[in-house]
């Protein structure tokens, strides 16, 4: 993807998929070519996938939070109940979004606000279904949980 600024009116969602599979399959350059997709022009579910899998190119919690909060604040702006190019809508995507966002504040200290998307997350897990990403979005919330736990009981 070569300098796509200024013209993400021609980006497509499968342009954003294939993007996303290339940095999965650990294709060289795959990184840098997701994150250089980024466009605040891009439509909402774009800049939310983008943004998403683009935090996980991060290696520190700042750098992925910044990504992380993108993603969630485009998510913000997608209807409820329309699904995405990925299949599913975005409160189905939110338990993932606040637990990507919770582990960061985790990560950098700030365990109150990681407690907040923690109890965010947990509120839209009815959407998730019952299948492996519920599943496995379920656990990371239950996961993150005990470690705030952990982490409060050691202050103590």
């Amino acid at each position: 993807m070569s300098d796509r600024r200024g013209i993400v009116q021609d980006m497509t969602n499968d342009e954003v998929l294939a993007a996303i599979g290339a940095w999965l399959s650990g294709n060289a350059g795959a990184a840098d070519a997701l994150r250089d997709m980024w466009d605040m022009d891009a439509t909402a579910w774009q800049r939310c996938l983008i943004a998403h899998y683009a935090a996980d190119t991060e290696t520190g919690p700042a750098d992925a939070l910044i990504w992380n909060n993108r993603a969630l604040a485009a998510a913000m702006e997608l209807e409820p109940g329309v699904p995405g190019p990925i299949g599913f809508d975005r409160d189905a995507m939110l338990p993932s979004l606040h637990l990507n966002c919770a582990e960061d504040y985790r990560r950098l200290g700030d365990h109150a606000e990681a407690a907040r998307h923690l109890e965010l997350g947990r509120s839209y897990c009815s959407a998730l279904g019952d299948d492996g990403y519920g599943r496995l979005i379920s656990g990371g919330l239950d996961r993150l949980a005990a470690r705030l736990a952990d982490a409060r009981a050691g202050a103590l």
